[in-house]
């Protein structure tokens, strides 16, 4: 994994989101943010978020897994919040989201 671009970006922005396709917690999510933090720990602050699985187990009814995975409008939803600080913005709306999934490994 190229890291050292993951950096340099964040170093310009000042933002990091990760979305990981499985549980937050000793995943994927954990080690590219844990990277990163150390390359850049006091050059400047860093706002962070990781949206991955909930902390539970896999639902077994469509109604669940919407909330149980990141989609399109939570992902994006999460972008917008970092970068205005509002939450203001209704990514439901947003029809070219709709159709975007976000599922795990089944």
């Amino acid at each position: 994994m190229d890291i050292e671009t993951i950096a340099q970006s964040v170093q310009k922005t000042g933002r990091l989101c990760v979305v990981d396709n499985g549980w937050m917690t000793c995943g994927a999510s954990a080690e590219i943010v844990t990277q990163v933090i150390e390359q850049l720990q006091g050059i400047r602050p860093i706002q962070v978020r990781r949206m991955g699985f909930a902390p539970t187990t896999c639902p077994t009814t469509p109604v669940l897994e919407d909330l149980f995975y990141p989609n399109g409008c939570t992902i994006a939803a999460t972008a917008y919040e970092m970068v205005t600080g509002k939450t203001d913005w209704l990514p439901e709306e947003q029809s070219d989201l709709k159709d975007i999934e976000f599922k795990g490994p089944f």
